[in-house]
């Protein structure tokens, strides 16, 4: 009886810990929200996965730009902006920058740095 308590346990704490690990941030999906600095907003709609996010921001930008996944530390998923797809002044210059996700659904945050400072705010995952 010993022997089977000791697999059960093994496999609860199995369970236990492959949740902890899919805990935080998603691992791919869609976002949209709205960015904020400095009183100015922007909106953004995004997808990722474990390796590319392709973001579009909204009017007054209107442009998009892709970025590589650099890493993954403590809930936080960090990407590095590259050149923009489609041009736009904002977004050729947002090339070398980096982007961050942090929180868990559906509290999850998003900030991107730019020349300008830091834009950030809350974003949702949506459907496809």
């Amino acid at each position: 009886m010993k022997h089977k308590t000791g697999k059960f346990v093994g496999m609860v704490l199995f369970v236990l810990a492959s949740a902890s690990t899919h805990a935080g941030t998603p691992e791919q999906g869609a976002l949209r929200g709205t960015l904020r600095l400095e009183g100015r907003l922007v909106g953004v709609d995004a997808t990722f996965d474990a390796r590319r996010a392709d973001m579009h921001f909204a009017e007054p930008f209107a442009c998009r730009v892709q970025a590589d996944r650099v890493a993954t530390t403590d809930g936080e998923r960090r990407y590095r902006l590259g050149m923009s797809n489609n041009g736009g002044r904002f977004c050729d210059r947002l090339r070398g920058e980096e982007v961050s996700l942090t929180g868990e659904e559906p509290n999850l945050f998003l900030r991107v740095v730019s020349p300008t400072g830091v834009w950030s705010g809350p974003v949702y995952l949506v459907d496809h």
